[in-house]
């Protein structure tokens, strides 16, 4: 699951710069269940090009 998270973020910076990435939600707790999905929030600036228009 880490290389599916990487990836995506990867594809998300194509158009913002991600500054910060962490887990949140249950995992970030150890309280998943088996059923728990995966939680990220990063803080992330967008590019230039998406600024000027």
């Amino acid at each position: 699951m880490k290389n599916i998270i990487i990836n995506k973020l990867s594809e998300i910076e194509q158009n913002e710069k991600i500054l910060l990435a962490v887990e949140s939600g249950s995992r970030a707790w150890s309280l998943a269940s088996t059923d728990s999905e995966y939680d990220v929030r990063f803080i992330y600036v967008r590019k230039a090009a998406f600024l000027s228009d």
